[in-house]
């Protein structure tokens, strides 16, 4: 069966924008993002046909698959600052300004 995949954002790199991948019967999300080289933390958010989807819904002939990248922002010195817990930050204030010194 062929799902049309389009990829977004820096998933395009090095990629396609748009094409027509051949896939199993049975196949599900995650079993299409290995075909085309993309890992499942790479893909974070998924629209099939336009609807929010995620990595265990089974595919049919036909879909459209969207796949984007992680989305993020803000300063790299104050997400690195934060760690990987943002309710360890004891003194956020602090740390908005000492992101800002840099602007």
């Amino acid at each position: 069966m062929t799902v049309i995949v389009k990829l977004f954002a820096t998933l395009r790199n090095n990629r396609f924008d748009e094409k027509a991948v051949d896939i199993s019967e049975n196949s599900v999300v995650h079993d299409l993002l290995l075909k085309i080289g993309i890992t499942d933390k790479d893909a974070a958010i998924i629209f099939i046909n336009g609807r929010h989807s995620d990595l265990t819904r089974k595919l049919e002939d036909g879909d459209t698959v969207a796949i984007f990248p992680p989305i993020g922002g803000g300063s790299p010195k104050c997400v690195s600052e934060m760690g990987s817990d943002p309710k360890s930050v004891t003194e956020p204030e602090n740390l908005i300004k000492s992101s800002r010194k840099g602007l």
